[in-house]
């Protein structure tokens, strides 16, 4: 006697889980990950990003350098276990997508911490890989003490700086929100500062009326500014030390020249002269990008 397979009670087929990629876990794609679980309870949601934290307030970072935030877990949002608990989404940090190919829906990953790569499959791909401070191709731009402030690690060297060195002295370029920010809280910590700001004024647009106050404020702070020039050069250069400590080597302070000639003997440089959208990633798989370098998106 012959058997055969019978067809489930229901007549329904089995469907398999759509699974949505998302590259980059910091505001844009930690949103659209709850976002993507708020309109799919099914879903396989697979979030991944290159550094050691997703979902944290940047907002908060020059807050930490001041030591207004003491504990720099206060400045994250949410936590991979807070994702896979609350949302069923797995995240993975520390995790850097090096290449798409969209035709086989495959996104080549490498793990940062093992150096292993391996290939992750996706119904579904959204890039949110954020973008990267702006470093001026000046010399001296990568020399021990010049930082820019962009994640919680860049926060927590700035600190580590400060402490280790006996900073006294700091130099702010860039004056918008994350330039004003620091230089208000390196003079929390007694820091004397100088900020350096390329254009007329602070703060880009904002009216006669605002400006006036910013200024006003700017100078109650004790902050010396200096606008209308550019950063040109960095000079770092150390000695032996002395003693007990001859084998270690001090850090002299940097020698800043700005374009007009001004010269600045600082001991903390931080950069703050905007970002630049990422998208190599974009680039490989194809996708649009407008005239300064952003994604094209569209109303939806």
């Amino acid at each position: 006697m012959s058997t055969k397979a019978r067809p489930d009670n229901d007549g329904e087929k089995k469907t398999k889980k759509e699974k949505i990629l998302i590259i980059g876990g910091v505001a844009g794609g930690a949103a659209a990950a709850a976002r993507a679980r708020r309109m799919s309870e099914t879903a396989e949601i697979v979030m991944v990003d290159r550094g050691p934290y997703v979902s944290f307030a940047s907002c908060a970072l020059a807050y930490y350098v001041g030591d207004v935030i003491k504990d720099e877990r206060k400045m994250l949002v949410a936590s991979p276990q807070k994702f896979r608990g609350r949302f069923e989404i797995e995240v993975r940090v520390r995790s850097e997508a090096l290449s798409i190919d969209t035709k086989k829906k495959m996104v080549e990953i490498k793990n940062l911490q093992t150096g292993a790569t391996y290939s992750e499959s996706y119904d579904a791909l959204l890039l949110a890989p954020g973008a990267s401070p702006f470093r001026p191709p000046i010399p001296g731009i990568d020399a021990p003490g010049v930082f820019c402030l962009r994640s919680i690690p860049d926060s927590r060297h700035v600190r580590d700086w400060i402490e280790k060195n006996n900073v006294k002295h700091a130099t702010v370029v860039g004056g918008g929100f994350i330039g004003l920010e620091s230089a208000e809280n390196l003079r929390r910590r007694g820091i004397n500062v100088t900020l350096i700001e390329g254009g007329d004024h602070v703060m880009g647009p904002i009216d006669g009326e605002m400006l006036y106050r910013v200024n006003n404020k700017i100078k109650e702070e004790g902050v010396e500014m200096i606008v209308g020039d550019i950063l040109t050069e960095i000079r770092y250069e150390e000695e032996e030390g002395e003693g007990s400590d001859a084998k270690a080597k001090r850090h002299l302070p940097l020698k800043l020249r700005t374009r007009k000639g001004i010269h600045i003997d600082t001991d903390l440089v931080i950069m703050s002269v905007g970002i630049r959208p990422e998208t190599k990633l974009a680039k490989m798989a194809g996708v649009a990008l407008g005239k300064r370098g952003g994604i094209l998106i569209d109303d939806q």
